[in-house]
């Protein structure tokens, strides 16, 4: 997390309840580093945008899938999606991955 442009807090803490309350995680202040801020800002963009443009391409690939009567795999290549997109993609394909009982 880049907190004010000028301090880095890193580690495993994932803020959340369950990270606070049930685990034993860690957080690193960094503080005061230009090139530090600059670099997990460049890192995190880079994270961001992985594999952003094969969206359309995976949404036809499961497409696919469905019209030849297939149950659509979730696997794919490491690809970076929103809570929207993971929303709108699951609503989309509420069979993906899940096998049907013989």
């Amino acid at each position: 997390m880049i907190v004010d442009g000028k301090t880095v807090l890193t580690g495993s803490f994932n803020w959340s309840d369950s990270s606070e309350n049930n685990h034993i995680e860690n957080v690193v202040e960094l503080k005061e580093s230009a090139k530090l801020t600059q670099d997990f800002n460049t890192e995190f963009n880079s994270l961001w945008e992985m594999n952003r443009t094969g969206l359309e391409a995976i949404k036809k690939s499961m497409q696919d899938a469905i019209d030849q009567g297939r149950i659509p795999k979730c696997g794919f290549t490491p690809t970076v999606f929103s809570v929207e997109e993971i929303k709108a993609l699951l609503q989309q394909f509420p069979k993906c991955g899940k096998q049907e009982a013989p």
